[in-house]
């Protein structure tokens, strides 16, 4: 039970390479095979769910979980609003890869490439929401 904190931490990483790692092949495979550069549009989703993953990792879990109410304490509410701003970015990443993906199905931009391409968008910020949350919680169960 003491190693779980480190192997969760690892599966967040994986899973965190494994997304960035989805992109870039999703980017050069539309390069290699069609000649077509991906919109900068698609890059959005990502970079959005990094931010929420970096910010809800930054702050101290105790800080958000204490019983103060937002007037009490001023700490207390910057946490709150900063791991409610971390969710709401990483929400945003993967309704902007939904977003694209049935874009993309729906009305293709060239080809079936760009369909490969979305889907790799969505994945990409499916597996970094799972890493944030999954080193989220090996933080706290290693805190406790």
């Amino acid at each position: 039970m003491e190693h779980l904190p480190s192997f969760a931490s690892l599966s967040a990483g994986l899973f965190f390479g494994l997304a960035w790692l989805l992109w870039v092949d999703g980017v050069t495979f539309s390069a290699t095979e069609y000649g077509r550069g991906v919109d900068g549009t698609f890059y959005i989703p990502g970079i959005l769910s990094t931010l929420g993953l970096l910010m809800l990792n930054v702050v101290r879990w105790e800080a958000v979980t204490e019983d103060y109410s937002l007037m009490e304490d001023a700490n207390g509410a910057v946490a709150k609003c900063w791991v409610f701003t971390a969710f709401c970015l990483s929400f945003g990443g993967l309704i902007g890869g939904v977003w694209i993906l049935v874009k993309e199905v729906n009305q293709p931009d060239w080809e079936a490439g760009s369909v490969s391409v979305a889907v790799r968008v969505l994945l990409q910020n499916l597996f970094i929401f799972a890493a944030s949350l999954i080193f989220r919680i090996a933080r706290i169960k290693a805190d406790a």
